[in-house]
């Protein structure tokens, strides 16, 4: 099996540990860029785009356990982005898809804005993708909908 595959009809990506020194560091990206998310989400020249954050959630039926999970951003107010899940690891305990939450501005771990397959953000996509061998890019591209991946803030 390569670092992403097809697991049930479920992609399985390589995971990343919570200490690895890349991953805190693109956190702490995410976070000093995340007023650059915020403006773009009312530009017009986004109004087709997906605008996605990812957050850290517990496992409510298993202890110590846990997931980084996207959301999809529905609306912003001030420090509050309110959110709804669409993809849900199996057997999670706590959490269903198209399940709404209010988050604020600190649980965020990761922002990206998907603009017609140009991808703004997404800096632990973008570790997670520079990790695979080149095999299996083009497969990793194809599952997030990203064909270029922009270095520019919105």
């Amino acid at each position: 099996m390569g670092a992403f595959d097809q697991h049930d009809g479920e992609p399985l990506f390589m995971a990343m540990s919570d200490d690895n020194e890349a991953l805190v560091l693109s956190v702490e990206e995410a976070r000093t860029t995340l007023c650059h998310f915020k403006a773009a989400f009312s530009k017009p020249k986004f109004s087709s785009a997906y605008f996605l954050m990812k957050a850290r959630f517990e496992d409510s039926s298993e202890a110590a356990h846990f997931a980084h999970i996207w959301l999809q951003v529905n609306d912003i107010l001030e420090d509050l982005l309110f959110c709804s899940t669409f993809e849900v690891p199996e057997n999670f305990g706590g959490l269903e898809s198209n399940q709404s939450y209010v988050l604020e501005e600190d649980r965020v771990e990761d922002w990206m804005i998907n603009d017609n397959g140009r991808l703004y953000g997404g800096f632990s996509v973008r570790l997670q993708r520079k990790a695979l061998p080149d095999a299996d890019k083009s497969e990793f591209d194809r599952y997030t909908g990203v064909s270029e991946y922009v270095e520019e803030m919105p």
